[in-house]
């Protein structure tokens, strides 16, 4: 009894308190409220049972194997997903994957006058190229990152 009485006046006192210091009360969070589930979601809270729809930016993925036990995930900015396949694309991807491909350095190698340009090697950090210019005959290395001339050398 006494417990209960404990519980309601400290009940009283919160509402009073928000009553005379409005601004207290509010504070900005990322929370979003989800009518299914009946409360705020947010990332790692754990849900029993089925969650239901989610909001676009949350997802739950199973952490049970034996029980309906999710855990709410969200997509961070640098993912997006097609939900029509279910695919999953990273827009940041780290510097060594980023290179050119071979045919845009042979085009680059004849927006700069070359002819007759022929790739020997394609693969790996340098491809390599023979090309004709002013009736010479060249061996040229493009770097694959940059798309930059290495060493332009007669041959």
């Amino acid at each position: 009894m006494l417990k209960k009485m404990l519980m309601a006046a400290a009940l009283g006192l919160t509402l009073a308190a928000g009553a005379i210091f409005p601004g207290a009360a509010q504070a900005r969070s990322r929370v979003h409220i989800n009518s299914y589930l009946g409360g705020p979601i947010y990332p790692g809270m754990i849900i029993h049972g089925d969650p239901g729809w989610l909001p676009y930016p949350y997802y739950a993925y199973p952490i049970s194997m034996f029980d309906e036990v999710y855990r709410i995930g969200i997509w961070r900015r640098s993912v997006r997903t097609n939900f029509r396949n279910g695919t999953v694309r990273r827009f940041h991807q780290p510097r060594r994957a980023m290179r050119i491909s071979c045919g845009r350095a042979r085009r680059m190698l004849l927006a700069r006058g070359y002819r007759r340009v022929r790739a020997h090697d394609c693969k790996g950090r340098i491809y390599g190229f023979t090309a004709w210019r002013h009736g010479q005959r060249y061996r040229l290395r493009v770097s694959a990152r940059t798309g930059g001339l290495m060493s332009p050398g007669r041959r």
